[in-house]
């Protein structure tokens, strides 16, 4: 085998070593690539601090924000994970926003999936599940649809509790409703549904179908029940109580022990939404005032800190541009938490008359991050 001399090998060793490095070697490409990200990130910032000043959109956060317009929401980063489901319900009919009829459900930044509305007649509340499934509330036969031009004889009037699969099939469909009285959908789990009754607020076994009291309308101080400005996690309960003005009270156990009362300020005259976090430390909360635009404030519950405030985005119905609101329609606003502090919500119009969604622009989604 042919050798190199040793002389020759050290004497380009002794060159080598003298040479000063390659402009493009690993570690100082490296550090080249760090310090331009970090001018480029710099300089991006900057812009979009200028961008938002001319276009006078503000991103709140911390207790001494003040209430403006929400931003559109962002592209969803792919590793974050939706805590909960956003469903567009509360109005009637709460689909006909793709032509299609059905449950609305936003599934990503300006994207909805239309959930087909089985085992009754109409879903008023859908609460889904982290595995897929839904467990949904409606009426069937109290109101005149296709093919029936009235609503059916009082005694064949149902409230019809169903649950799906994941591919939408119906598992169960359920009767839950009792002569003279009223029932409607709190919120479930993958075991139980928990029902707002006379009495108070029920656990539904949904494998047999028995109840058990969780907490009494007289412990809530109650006389009756919440339409929907409630919210449960665990043995936690988040309520506004329509006399109480814009204060949600938390309550704790089934004695219903008062854990906090945080009140909205600013301009709120009542309640409309409730939505704890996950782990029951915070809440999210959709407020509406003189001027009929929705906002949205967010509590940490222990110090009742505000975390974030912002108003929700107001949506013109033939442009989808921020606006003022028709007289004619109704806004709704749905929210969900999507991350430990990142709230998703979406703002919608109802028909004051049919509660069907607006044919024109019928949704816009918005972020509220601190």
């Amino acid at each position: 085998m042919d050798t190199i001399p040793q002389q020759v090998t050290e004497a380009v060793r002794a060159v080598a070593d003298a040479t000063r490095p390659y402009p493009g070697d690993l570690a100082d490409v490296r550090r080249r690539a760090r310090r331009r990200k970090r001018r480029q990130t710099g300089f991006a910032a900057a812009a979009a601090m200028a961008v938002l000043a001319v276009a006078g959109v503000v991103v709140t956060g911390g207790p001494g924000s003040g209430p403006d317009v929400l931003p559109a929401a962002s592209a969803d980063a792919a590793a974050e994970v939706r805590l909960q489901r956003l469903f567009l319900d509360g109005a009637a009919r709460p689909a006909r926003l793709t032509g299609e009829s059905g449950m609305a459900e936003i599934i990503g930044s300006g994207t909805l999936t239309i959930h087909d509305v089985t085992g009754t007649e109409r879903w008023d509340r859908v609460v889904g599940l982290p595995d897929g499934t839904m467990v949904a509330a409606g009426g069937f036969g109290d109101r005149a649809v296709l093919g029936r031009a009235a609503p059916l004889p009082a005694d064949q009037v149902e409230y019809r509790l169903v649950v799906t699969e994941p591919d939408g099939r119906p598992r169960l469909e359920r009767d839950v409703r009792r002569a003279g009285e009223t029932v409607s959908l709190l919120t479930a789990t993958a075991s139980t549904a928990y029902l707002w009754r006379p009495s108070g607020l029920v656990a539904h076994d949904l494998a047999t179908g028995s109840e058990r009291p969780v907490v009494s309308a007289k412990a809530l101080g109650l006389a009756k029940v919440p339409a929907g400005a409630a919210d449960l996690t665990g043995d936690r309960l988040a309520l506004a109580r329509g006399g109480d003005g814009c204060v949600v009270r938390i309550l704790d156990g089934p004695a219903a022990t008062p854990a906090a009362e945080l009140p909205v300020t600013g301009d709120c005259e009542r309640i409309t939404r409730i939505r704890l976090s996950p782990d029951g430390r915070m809440v999210a909360v959709v407020h509406q005032g003189a001027t009929a635009i929705p906002g949205v404030t967010v509590f940490r519950i222990g110090d009742g800190a505000v975390l974030a405030r912002s108003a929700a985005v107001v949506l013109d119905p033939a442009t989808g541009a921020l606006a003022g609101r028709p007289a004619a329609e109704e806004q709704l606003v749905a929210i969900a938490w999507w991350g430990e502090r990142w709230v998703r919500g979406v703002s919608y119009r109802t028909d004051a008359a049919t509660g069907e969604e607006a044919a024109s622009k019928p949704f816009a989604d918005f972020d509220l991050r601190w």
